[in-house]
């Protein structure tokens, strides 16, 4: 399980969805800054990417299943962005988006990653059946 790439993409996902909540250290200087904890949609969503991708990793005797799910999760984590695009805006440049801002995005490319690793597996699979 843990041999395949596209575990470890997923579990780069769910890592940084769990990051994306925790506080972390940052210099505002003199600012406000936009954390992800502050918004109960985002700390809703964040958990959701979270508990999806590790849940993903486990299903890897179901690909059809982990194409699915990688699918919700990366429409979640639009959401995330687009919600925290939003938040962001409505604070009228009060709160600035720190470093933590950006995890969504890899984590959407890492999910990406996870679902081309995947069709890769099912290609492979696909082509030993014909083999038969």
């Amino acid at each position: 399980m843990w041999q395949r790439i596209q575990t470890i993409y997923l579990a780069i996902a769910a890592l940084l969805s769990g990051v994306s909540l925790a506080p972390l250290p940052y210099d505002t200087s003199g600012t406000q800054a936009l954390e992800m904890n502050d918004y109960i949609a985002l700390i809703v969503l964040c958990a959701l990417v979270a508990v999806a991708s590790l849940a993903t990793i486990f299903l890897f005797k179901n690909r059809t299943l982990q194409l699915n799910l990688c699918r919700l999760i990366l429409v979640v984590l639009a959401a995330i962005v687009a919600s925290a695009a939003y938040f962001a805006y409505a604070t009228a440049g009060t709160d600035m988006p720190q470093v933590g801002s950006a995890f969504p995005f890899v984590a959407f490319v890492a999910t990406l990653l996870a679902m081309r690793g995947i069709r890769a597996d099912k290609r492979l699979i696909r082509s030993m059946d014909r083999l038969r």
